[in-house]
């Protein structure tokens, strides 16, 4: 679970997406980078990723879990407060910011993916299934 959860989220730090006036995906992204949170990974092509995200959540109608999370990651003052710290077994670890609202729309995303299993999106984005992240 944590292992996909620090997926997920790598993966969503990425991607941020909303049409409009929200935040834009490629500029999130390169806040993240040029953030250097530890524990991330730099993003190989950002407007790739942008795309395949979006279209997984129109596909599999997460719509709501979208927009929940990005309103979350929206009001963070430091974005690497996403992250999970890195935590030996048995401490007490700070919980990730956004967590429940990660943990919303990756099991939406699983949902379509463990039917969809071939999807584009999913097998670009997850190898498949999210829980295999």
């Amino acid at each position: 679970m944590l292992h996909r959860t620090l997926a997920l989220t790598l993966l969503l730090l990425s991607v941020v997406f909303v049409a409009g006036c929200g935040p834009d995906c490629r500029l999130m992204c390169e806040e993240r980078e040029n953030a250097d949170c530890e524990g991330d990974n730099d993003v190989p092509d950002c407007e790739s990723e942008c795309k395949h995200y979006q279209d997984l959540v129109t596909n599999a109608e997460c719509q709501d879990e979208w927009d929940l999370y990005l309103i979350c990651l929206d009001d963070l003052e430091e974005i690497c407060d996403v992250v999970p710290e890195p935590c030996v077994s048995g401490e007490r670890c700070k919980d990730p910011k956004c967590d429940n609202e990660l943990d919303d729309l990756g099991d939406c995303f699983s949902d379509y993916c463990a039917k969809h299993p071939k999807n584009n999106e999913c097998e670009s984005l997850f190898g498949g299934t999210p829980t295999g992240a």
